[in-house]
């Protein structure tokens, strides 16, 4: 009977408590996202439906915060920044077998 109580009161308490499914559902939803499973792989393994699993996966990137990498420039004085040309685009352009 604690245990019971314990469950309701942990997934009263989080974001969880908006779903309709079991909180084992909830947590597999989120770790197959955050393994990059796209949303209908998700969808086919766990047999909910679409709107569930979206539901589920736009909460919790709504509670990601926002990243702003606009000050983390490679530009200022006394900083000297190198290219490697050879890597450009991805391709090796040096080990062509002249």
């Amino acid at each position: 009977m604690c245990s019971v109580q314990k469950i309701f009161f942990f997934k009263r308490k989080v974001f969880f408590r908006d779903f309709k499914i079991d909180l084992k559902s909830e947590m597999l939803t989120i770790i197959k996202y955050s393994y990059r499973q796209q949303k209908y792989q998700i969808n086919q393994s766990m047999d909910y439906v679409v709107k569930t699993i979206k539901k589920v996966i736009d909460k919790l990137v709504d509670l990601m915060p926002q990243t702003d990498f606009s000050s983390n420039k490679l530009e200022g004085l006394g900083n000297i920044v190198q290219v490697d040309e050879t890597m450009l685009s991805f391709k090796y352009k040096s080990h062509r077998g002249r």
